[in-house]
């Protein structure tokens, strides 16, 4: 919490101390408990806090700031069902409560409960008209759902109210085409006086894009990778601990694994993986396979990690090839119905749900092991566009290997020889779909794709663009216009700035550099 926070919820507990249907002696009570509480959140220890919230709850049922910054401390645990419980308990005991309306919508947010979520927002700007994180919330829903011009006017309210607003400033230049140099001044200005490192990181990516849209290159360039450096300091990473958990994977999950294990797995058809880096062309295929009124997108879902980690230690990458390669037969029928259970819960009517998490790259071979009759299909996208779509991208989520050229190349070349072995060791189980294969030859492309997923042909999947459905990726402006290959060879642009990434990756005339 900030000072100004801390403000609000002190002067919020002296409302909310008060002897309504409690003695003064309980009062005081709950005051020292919530004190106790805010303490240990403030430095940290947030165990000790959610055990004074807890105690301050047990002994004032209403106390709405209790409920509140416990909330913040379940959410940031990734408890996103009890952040809800806490939050719509304080509204309903204080339903003027606008920042407690403003974090449920988050939560809600996080859940996939766009449209909840923005009433939720919605409700905390008619009580706080002046509050610009609920502006931004509600524009990263309208972003999502497509209504573009609506983020567009959201974010711009976020940052009148708040012209130092660094995420609602980064989100805003996703979704607009800068054309003068005069609006970059006001980021510039920003970045001049900026202490904190992550909206510096912000900053720098936001005047990269924008002096981007100017064809301003090298400038660009610069700020790219000065937000890149600062996101980088802040990250411990190592390369080569990488490089032997890919080599892990490949040693024990071989042909001879799987003919071993020829008849484990659910019987289930209903999934559709798409697979591969980020930035490489997977939200574009999911929207056209959702166009199929056979398909639901259900977008990057956490599940298949969530059901194998069950099986496993804390430690999951470590231990995961050997921890499986003793699952038995009803292990492996198990965990996969789990799954189907699971996505079932999204969607219970369509025949096809796709899972659109890149990194379920590493997983092919735990898919066909525990899904066998599931489509894989594996974005592919050139290796220079791919890797420098996601250099210029501030990503939420682990890809610490993105922010450093060098490293960024070594892990696209695992990456490569991960999807060859897969596809040696599985043949015909992966498709292949090359991004720019299909902006130039849309219909056949797409013929082809729903051929192998085993779909009638559909007029409609032509006009992905139209499709109606919540998007929650970086590329949700992109698929809202029809196929186009402008983005093809982009990285050319930075050739010269690009060639600790291009030597890395090993391009004719570049040795590549061993990770």
């Amino acid at each position: 919490m900030n000072r100004a926070e801390r403000r609000r919820q002190q002067k919020l507990s002296k409302k909310n101390s008060g002897p309504r249907s409690i003695d003064k002696v309980t009062s005081a009570k709950a005051g020292e408990a919530l004190q106790q509480a805010m303490h240990f959140h403030q430095i940290g220890r947030l165990d000790a806090a959610i055990q004074c919230y807890r105690k301050t709850l047990e002994i004032q049922h209403d106390n709405v700031v209790a409920l509140s910054n416990m909330s913040i401390i379940l959410f940031s645990l990734g408890k996103t069902d009890e952040t809800v419980s806490c939050l719509q308990r304080a509204v309903s005991i204080q339903p003027d409560y606008a920042e407690a309306h403003n974090n449920l919508g988050n939560a809600l947010f996080s859940q996939g409960k766009l449209e909840e979520a923005s009433a939720s927002y919605k409700k905390a700007i008619t009580i706080q008209a002046d509050y610009p994180q609920a502006y931004f919330g509600l524009g990263k829903i309208q972003g999502d759902q497509g209504k573009l011009d609506e983020a567009i006017s959201s974010y711009k309210k976020a940052i009148a109210l708040k012209p130092d607003y660094a995420k609602a400033i980064y989100n805003l230049g996703g979704l607009v085409k800068y054309s003068d140099r005069s609006e970059i001044e006001p980021m510039l200005a920003l970045l001049t006086k900026e202490t904190r490192t992550e909206e510096k990181c912000l900053l720098n990516f936001s005047i990269g894009k924008a002096l981007s849209d100017l064809e301003n290159y090298p400038e660009a360039f610069q700020y790219y990778l000065k937000a890149n450096n600062l996101e980088r300091e802040a990250i411990q990473f190592n390369i080569s601990d990488e490089a032997k958990k890919f080599s892990r994977f490949q040693e024990v999950f071989n042909q001879d694994f799987f003919k071993a294990r020829e008849e484990f797995g659910s019987s289930d058809v209903t999934p559709i993986f798409i697979v591969g880096m980020p930035r490489s062309g997977s939200t574009l295929i999911e929207q056209i396979l959702s166009s199929h009124p056979d398909v639901f997108g259900a977008g990057e879902l956490p599940f298949f990690e969530e059901v194998i980690r069950q099986t496993l230690p804390a430690d999951l990458i470590n231990t995961l090839p050997r921890k499986i390669s003793k699952w038995q037969l009803n292990d492996s029928v198990r965990l996969g119905d789990e799954y189907i259970s699971r996505i079932r819960k999204i969607s219970s009517k369509h025949r096809f749900i796709t899972d659109k998490l890149p990194f379920n790259f590493m997983y092919v071979g735990i898919i066909k092991l525990l899904l066998p009759n599931a489509k894989v299909i594996h974005s592919v996208r050139s290796a220079e566009d791919t890797c420098f779509s996601m250099f210029r991208q501030n990503f939420v989520g682990d890809y610490s290997y993105s922010y450093n050229m060098k490293e960024l190349g070594q892990y696209y070349r695992l990456y490569s020889d991960m999807m060859a072995h897969w596809h040696n060791t599985l043949p015909g189980f992966i498709y292949d779909l090359q991004y720019e294969t299909l902006t130039a030859n849309q219909e056949q492309e797409s013929r082809k794709l729903l051929d192998f997923c085993g779909l009638e042909w559909n007029e409609q999947c032509l006009a992905f663009h139209k499709t109606v459905r919540n998007v929650q990726t970086a590329s949700n402006a992109q698929v809202r216009k029809p196929i186009y290959s402008s983005s093809v060879g982009g990285w050319r642009n930075y050739e010269k700035e690009l060639k600790p990434l291009l030597d890395a990756l090993g391009n004719p005339g570049h040795p590549p550099t061993p990770p």
